[in-house]
């Protein structure tokens, strides 16, 4: 009687973890399906996976059980899924296809590509079996110093390891794995030891002088006065920054920069005929401090345009614009009215994006 009962338990659970397996479907990647191409093709300025697919395509639909199962345990880079079937009227910005697809995405561009079943199926055995050494990242390294001093990007890393430094080896095992879910054009590499005259090292660089490893920010071809030399240091960076933008701090803008726009009372809050906008924000608030500083940097940029901060934790009285709920917001203000309102961590980069690019035109208030 106990065998039968074991039996039946045995098949029992052997049938559910099948039915489990078997069963993955879109609905269990919730989080990961997005709507739109513009969301799907902006959503991080980090490296991460794309997948285009049409839920009525036959192609799309053989290759669902192999897709869904591998990203169910994939944990290297985000990813993300977006059914195309849905978006007729728009437009992808990495062109049309008629297949599914597999996009390695790095700083909002297209850096790998696997198109179609069997490109998408050698995609899924490359990634299952990635293994963290210098050679992944062979387009990234860097063989001379003027090379390095040539790049043009607001904030990069250079990475200077030797093969043969106990520290840069105990390093590896963490500085890899996160460099790879940073964008290709955000960290550099160079192995001290294969650096012609390597001992002549430019004014910007000779902090490399301090030993290795040593992570060093970059701005431009210039030194941003950032670095962080041994294992500890290098470690103690990469955990600072997990997941968030590479920033050099010398770049990176505050609050504080902006009183002469704050205001501390609703009550003498603009509200006025005057076209503006007005941004409530926390520092408590986490969705806040995640486009901080895309915020500011597009505020500081503006022109012609008036714009207001309120900290809503210190601000006194009882906002006057009644549809706030809360952190962040943006309104845009014209003639005592709000004419457009941006909420949220993913609604406001998206209005910064699509102003900087022309396709909202505030001209029709002023």
């Amino acid at each position: 009687m106990k065998r039968i009962l074991f039996l039946v338990l045995f098949l029992f659970t052997f049938t559910l973890s099948s039915c489990s397996l078997l069963g993955v479907s879109y609905s269990d990647f919730e989080e990961q399906s997005l709507n739109s191409y513009y969301q799907s093709e902006t959503i991080s300025n980090n490296r991460y996976v794309l997948y285009y697919y049409d839920s009525s395509d036959e192609a799309s639909k053989e290759i669902q059980k192999e897709i869904l199962k591998f990203f169910k345990d994939f944990e290297l880079l985000d990813f993300y899924l977006l059914d195309t079937s849905t978006l007729e009227l728009e437009v992808s910005n990495f062109g049309l296809y008629s297949e599914p697809v597999i996009y390695i995405i790095s700083s909002n561009r297209v850096y790998e590509e696997y198109k179609g079943i069997t490109a998408i199926s050698e995609f899924i055995v490359e990634y299952s079996n990635i293994e963290f050494d210098y050679d992944l990242f062979e387009a990234q390294h860097i063989s001379s110093y003027e090379e390095i001093l040539a790049i043009e990007n607001e904030s990069y890393i250079l990475y200077y390891y030797l093969d043969s430094c106990p520290h840069c080896i105990a390093s590896k095992p963490y500085m890899l794995p996160w460099a790879f879910t940073k964008s290709a054009e955000d960290i550099y590499f160079m192995e001290g030891s294969t650096v012609p005259n390597a001992d002549q090292k430019p004014t910007e660089l000779i902090i490399l002088n301090s030993g290795t490893p040593i992570l060093v920010l970059m701005s431009n071809g210039k030194f941003a006065n950032e670095f962080y030399s041994g294992k500890k240091d290098v470690l103690n960076y990469i955990d600072e920054v997990g997941d968030g933008d590479i920033i050099a701090k010398e770049l990176l803008l505050d609050y504080d920069e902006f009183d002469e726009f704050s205001i501390d009372y609703f009550d003498t809050l603009t509200i006025s005929d005057n076209l503006h906008f007005e941004y409530f924000y926390s520092p408590y608030c986490s969705h806040c401090e995640a486009i901080k500083q895309e915020l500011l940097l597009f505020l500081d940029g503006l022109v012609n345009i008036d714009f207001y901060l309120i900290d809503t934790s210190t601000a006194d009285g009882v906002s006057k614009i009644s549809s706030f709920r809360g952190t962040p917001s943006l309104f845009i203000v014209n003639d005592n009215e709000v004419v457009a309102e941006y909420v949220g961590s993913l609604d406001i980069p998206n209005f910064i994006e699509n102003y900087i690019n022309g396709e909202i035109d505030l001209s029709i208030y002023e």
